[in-house]
């Protein structure tokens, strides 16, 4: 074992980031999946959960005082809003909604592509949104188990390193709810398996979603390089 198991929780692990790391990590029994930068999930973990983790975490989830993670969070973002763009042209975009904010570190990106638009920024983990409302964000929270925001009122949803953590095709359903008709979605996915479109599209489909692009992109900068699909859907 080249990594040493810094913090167990039965619904998360941190791992040493000194060595490359497996994509899956079997412990007392139960199996973790990576996330990020040696943050594993387990794969019965739920997406209150997945808050109450982000909620704990908050602070080491925050990239603002690390240059190389924000560098990487803007140059992600203006990758994708710049590929979006091309499905906005019979859209005027009013009111945005970055879907799984986190701490707000997206945006100045957004704002920067759509300085004439009300930006709003929701999370399930409120004390990212209460961080994110520091950084420029309009903040949205979670109430009932709703995106606490009017139906058929967003021009466009932007949502960068949460669809992989979204763990119940429900909070689709509610993305399309608050979405005005024909408005766009987007989102990267990050680290997909080899079957992603099937559990994906299924999702999209059953939430009466049209997928316009599904390509897979390089995104690189010096010291890091992901391929990911970027995935623009349709109300």
């Amino acid at each position: 074992m080249d990594y040493k198991i810094l913090k167990a929780d039965k619904e998360f692990l941190i791992v040493s980031k000194e060595s490359s790391l497996p994509k899956e990590i079997t412990h007392n029994n139960v199996v973790y999946v990576h996330f990020r930068d040696g943050l594993f999930f387990s794969t019965k973990i739920s997406d209150n959960g997945m808050a109450r983790i982000f909620e704990n975490l908050v602070n080491d989830f925050d990239y603002e005082d690390n240059y190389i993670s924000k560098e990487y969070n803007h140059y992600v973002y203006s990758k994708v809003i710049s590929i979006t763009k091309n499905y906005l042209d019979n859209i005027k975009v009013e009111k945005i909604l970055d879907y799984g904010c986190g701490t707000g570190i997206g945006y100045d990106i957004i704002h920067s592509e759509f300085p004439q638009s009300e930006v709003y920024g929701f999370d399930l983990s409120k004390k990212m949104v209460e961080i994110a409302a520091t950084r420029g964000f309009i903040p949205i929270y979670e109430k009932n188990n709703i995106i606490n925001i009017q139906e058929n009122s967003i021009d466009l949803v932007i949502g960068i390193f949460i669809l992989g953590l979204i763990q119940s095709e429900y909070w689709l359903s509610e993305i399309h709810r608050i979405m005005k008709k024909n408005s766009i979605a987007c989102f990267n996915l990050y680290c997909p398996d080899k079957n992603w479109k099937e559990k994906y599209f299924n999702w999209f489909k059953n939430n009466a979603f049209k997928i316009l692009h599904s390509n897979t992109i390089d995104f690189t900068i010096p010291n890091i390089s992901y391929s990911m699909p970027i995935i623009i859907l349709q109300k």
